[in-house]
């Protein structure tokens, strides 16, 4: 029997009605995603109204990229910048000061023609001999300490701040005069280099402003849109590359070019707008080139804009509202249309580099295309790693089958472990098929005993020299390939097992109960660091504001489960997250298993988080939770296994398996909590086990 209980927290910031609003217009596709900005001078005021609406959407970035005014956008973003951050410093700015006077230590060295023109006296030749004398009309130097004054505002410093200091990884493009390529800034490349430089370089518009050290303009000159800067992180796996643009011009009323087809007319065109058109034309210019030669880019193209590139003498209150709400108005616009404007694939099949990246593309399977999943691995682990999905298959009523090896291919703790394993897929319903050999390792996804997809994983994956560890087939392009996966597979089924085309789903017994502290608790006490008398537990709801994060990174496989694991306490109404108890009446034995809260130890008033990365982040960012409810262990004497100190604005949800010591900085395994593994021994299930 099911043990109902109305959560006190799974809807403390908003009702369920609200939630459930919420979660219809939410973003499927980005939220784990790279974002770029385009560069494009006054026009990036549009980007803050397009970055309220992608974040109201559930949008979160694991690196950013800009250039010119976008490099801005995207280095208050990586400061972590909140939209009404950007409104406050876009409100509270007076533009007109980044036009400071040139700096005399930049000029031509053959400046004679500005004094020829100085000598007409018209205005627009002392213009033009201005920036012939200067290279450019003004300084950008103002920039420069206006972005490093905010950007040490936001990460509470007061020290330069450089890349390695932010809390989103940021590139930074620009142009340097006489090279053959674009200029990068990044953590990667440039960690110690100053962010509000790198920005005042890329902004540095040719003839509006000086080159910086002379050598360093614009960096639209080269790429306007630098989806090339997070091209390393793109093949690492990240879901999806969010570009925001601009539609080619402004709205038509603000131009003062004439429109005739008189040859014989005067045409008058002020210089200063000359000049601004020029400088639009050829830093908006080689976008629509980029956009089209680089494939499965997602764009925000924002139009209707009043302000053009270097209009600074025309921002006021009116023109920023105008702009916030172009840039708002467009990305509404794709979000509500995002499951037709997320491009497929051009590809046959898709490469998968690491193992997190191949995990989650199981993980975000579309359901509503498969009723059996067909699993072929050489042993189970896999279980741990994806059991929210499992699961949520199991509910769904999805068939599973597992094809792995016999237990007698396996010793000591793996085959406890693997008995364990394979305990808990009888309990969710599956069929496991076990064999003294398999010819692949793969997840195929069918519908009516038809596979639609399959992903395999490389036999040789292990070896660092392998550059991918999986590949996904479709069968719009190997339905053949397809087709034999899967008749391989039934080919090692046992000949009394009936086909899968006319299986059956086994009926399911799973029940979920709100029980289990104590034994939890006891489980946690095998712990060594956990086992002295003086430590203490008690499940507690704390503000999410005293949570300290020990490592950065969240694996994008585990934190895209989340979603599933809130699904089951809402429909059971169970208590988020207290103890909860999962029975299996499938497996035999009958096997009672908790689900762990998350856990954290109090030091100082601050609780770090030993275990639940994923859901406290789920939480914070998704659920908009102001408080949560942990396991709190006090009165522990061993040191953290990590010295690092994150907040939950710093997570970055990644696809690179990153493990250990490139997880956790200055990590020490041997000062490791191993909760689960205490959780799920195999030793509480069989009494036969050491």
């Amino acid at each position: 029997m099911v043990h109902q209980h109305i959560s006190s927290t799974a809807c403390s910031e908003f009702t369920c009605q609200e939630w459930t609003t919420l979660m219809t217009k939410a973003t499927k596709h980005f939220k784990n995603c790279l974002g770029v900005f385009q560069g494009g001078g006054c026009k990036a005021l549009a980007f803050v109204g397009a970055f309220k609406e992608a974040i109201s959407r559930g949008v979160f970035f694991s690196s950013v990229a800009g250039t010119s005014a976008g490099s801005i956008i995207a280095a208050l973003i990586a400061a972590g910048a909140e939209p009404d951050d950007l409104e406050n410093i876009i409100s509270t700015t007076d533009f007109n000061k980044f036009k400071r006077p040139p700096k005399s230590n930049i000029s031509a060295q053959d400046p004679g023609i500005a004094g020829i023109l100085l000598g007409f006296g018209s205005i627009k030749y002392k213009t033009m001999a201005k920036f012939i004398n200067h290279l450019g009309l003004y300084s950008s130097e103002e920039l420069e300490s206006w972005l490093e004054k905010i950007l040490q505002d936001l990460l509470g410093t007061t020290n330069r701040v450089r890349f390695k200091d932010l809390n989103i990884p940021l590139s930074v493009v620009a142009t340097e005069l006489g090279a053959d390529k674009p200029i990068v800034w990044s953590y990667d490349k440039t960690p110690e280099e100053s962010v509000a430089f790198a920005v005042r370089c890329s902004c540095s518009i040719p003839i509006f402003f000086q080159p910086v050290q002379g050598k360093f303009v614009d960096g639209g000159i080269v790429s306007n849109l630098p989806t090339f800067a997070l091209s390393d992180e793109q093949s690492r796996g990240y879901e999806k590359l969010l570009c925001f643009t601009f539609s080619n011009g402004i709205t038509t009323a603000n131009s003062n070019f004439q429109n005739t087809e008189d040859k014989s007319s005067k045409v008058e065109i002020p210089i200063r707008e000359y000049f601004s058109k020029l400088i639009s034309s050829i830093i908006d210019s080689a976008v629509t080139i980029q956009t089209d030669l680089q494939q499965d880019l997602h764009i925000i193209e924002i139009g209707d804009l009043c302000l053009d590139t270097v209009d600074f003498d025309k921002i006021n209150t009116n023109t920023i509202h105008k702009m916030y709400n172009s840039g708002r108005l467009a990305a509404k616009e794709f979000f509500d249309d995002e499951i037709h404007r997320v491009k497929p694939a051009t590809d046959s099949r898709r490469i998968f580099a690491t193992e997190p990246e191949t995990l989650n593309q199981v993980v975000r399977s579309e359901l509503h295309l498969s009723d059996e999943i067909l699993i072929s691995l050489s042993d189970t682990r896999y279980v741990y790693n994806l059991y929210p999905t499992l699961l949520d298959w199991s509910l769904k009523r999805i068939r599973i089958k597992f094809f792995t090896l016999e237990l007698s291919y396996f010793s000591g703790k793996e085959l406890q472990h693997e008995k364990l394993r394979r305990l808990v897929l009888k309990g969710l319903g599956a069929e496991i098929v076990e064999s003294g050999t398999l010819e692949l390792e793969s997840f195929v996804f069918c519908k009516s005993a038809i596979p639609h997809s399959a992903i395999v994983l490389h036999p040789d994956r292990k070896d660092e020299k392998i550059p991918y560890f999986a590949v996904q087939y479709n069968k719009a392009f190997d339905a053949l390939v397809l087709s034999w996966i899967t008749a391989s597979l039934h080919s090692i089924d046992t000949p009394h097992k009936p086909n899968s085309a006319t299986a059956t789903t086994p009926p399911l017994s799973i029940t979920f109960s709100e029980a289990g502290y104590d034994k939890l608790v006891e489980r946690l006490r095998t712990i060594e660091h956990y086992a002295p008398p003086e430590v203490k537990f008690s499940m507690a709801e704390i503000p999410v504001s005293d949570l300290v994060f020990l490592t950065k990174y969240v694996k994008s496989y585990k934190y895209n489960q989340i979603s599933r694991i809130f699904d089951i306490y809402d429909q059971y109404t169970l208590e988020l997250f207290g103890a909860v108890q999962i029975e299996y009446q499938n497996a035999n034995p009958h096997v009672s298993m908790p689900i762990t809260p998350p856990v954290v130890e109090e030091i100082g008033g601050k609780y770090y988080i030993i275990e639940g990365n994923s859901r406290l982040t789920y939480m914070i960012r998704e659920r908009k939770l102001s408080s949560v409810k942990v396991i709190v262990v006090k009165n522990v004497a061993a040191p953290l296994p990590s010295s690092k100190k994150f907040t939950a604005k710093q997570i970055l949800i990644s696809d690179d398996d990153k493990k250990g010591a490139d997880r956790f900085e200055d990590f020490n395994y041997r000062l490791y909590r191993k909760i689960e593994e205490a959780v799920r021994a195999p030793s509480i299930y069989f009494k036969d086990t050491p």
